[in-house]
């Protein structure tokens, strides 16, 4: 099977997927000790290809709605990779930033990526598309407008890209 299991698959675009407030970069994060980090690892940037792969692969035996959802989110989870690429001097994306989390004025989280399609969709989805994949071409953030702070700011070149290069 070239995809993970759909249940895996659908865990991670409800609850593991977050919008910034400004920006709106779609990003991937983990769950520790049930709350997310809000960390978005370099290594996540594997994940829009092998959305758009699994989409590719089960073709119509995937319901439209989940689909045109895990597109949305291979696209976005792809844009915010490349900014993480374009805010950076060297063109390199960090190999961990810490996203500034979209949180109400009492600490509730509310860039629950999922939340907003579902709002957008209400609304008669109007706009560019669903909130976290609007691109607006090169943007020049400066540090203070990023919305995530590199953890680790070098780039690792993994050998495990050449073994799915050489599949």
């Amino acid at each position: 099977m070239l995809f993970p299991d759909l249940k895996s698959v659908n865990y991670i675009i409800n609850n593991l997927l977050f919008i910034t407030e400004k920006r709106r970069l779609l990003y991937v994060t983990d769950i520790l000790d049930g709350e997310p980090t809000h960390r978005f690892e370099h290594l996540s940037c594997s994940l829009p290809g092998l959305l758009a792969l699994g989409v590719h692969n089960l073709g119509l035996g995937l319901p439209l709605h989940d689909r045109e959802l895990h597109l949305w989110a291979a696209q976005g989870l792809a844009y915010t990779c490349w900014m993480t690429y374009q805010d950076q001097i060297s063109g390199l994306g960090p190999e961990e930033v810490q996203m500034e989390p979209w949180l109400s004025p009492t600490g509730e989280t509310l860039g629950q990526w999922t939340a907003h399609v579902e709002e957008w969709e209400r609304n008669g989805k109007k706009g560019d598309g669903p909130p976290g994949t609007k691109q607006t071409g090169k943007y020049e953030a400066s540090p203070r407008e990023r919305e995530y702070v590199a953890l680790r700011a070098w780039y690792l070149l993994r050998p495990e890209v050449y073994c799915t290069l050489m599949v």
